[in-house]
């Protein structure tokens, strides 16, 4: 069943089931919850980073979501952590509805115990801040806004899977 509402500028677009959903991957081990983080300023850009571990790549910030934790808690969480940015810098925040697995690529170490790969979920928020990003060193090694083209090209340097999958975020216009 889908629900929406609004609520101080969180605007809910999602199945009621979804916390269910990541409750399940969680209880199942194969495909880890995370959230993918498309930020918009009012450039029409998107925010996207470079992590410190594949220097070369960008990509749309993203973290998982944990067993006990709401989708939207995810993303407030990882961007406070990752690139200091405030709840309050966040605005007109939609929830997915739909989760995407990406199967881990061959050879890449199986890391926090999922088997198999990745359950995507797409989070979309309008960014209010200053740009005064303080970037999780270890994790995060540059961030940049960019317009859509530039963006889909960054992406088409991914694996093929993955390049996909953002792109189509990229492109949609509904979650």
């Amino acid at each position: 069943m889908r629900i929406i509402f609004l609520k101080n500028d969180l605007i809910w677009l999602i199945y009621v089931d979804l916390q269910q959903k990541i409750a399940q991957l969680h209880q199942e081990r194969k495909y880890r919850p995370v959230g993918v983080f498309l930020l918009c300023n009012s450039e029409n850009e998107c925010l996207i980073y470079e992590s410190t571990k594949n220097k070369g790549f960008w990509i749309f910030p993203q973290g998982g979501i944990d067993s006990d934790e709401k989708p939207q808690d995810s993303m407030y969480r990882e961007m406070k952590e990752e690139l200091g940015v405030s709840k309050e810098e966040l605005e007109n925040v939609v929830i997915g509805d739909k989760i995407e697995c990406l199967n881990r690529p061959i050879g890449r170490k199986n890391r926090n115990g999922f088997c198999k790969g990745k359950a995507y979920i797409l989070m979309r928020a309008n960014y209010s801040g200053n740009n005064n990003f303080k970037l999780k060193k270890d994790e995060v090694s540059a961030v940049k806004w960019v317009d859509y083209s530039t963006a889909k090209h960054l992406f088409s340097k991914l694996r093929p899977k993955k390049s996909e999958l953002l792109t189509k975020y990229l492109t949609s216009t509904s979650l």
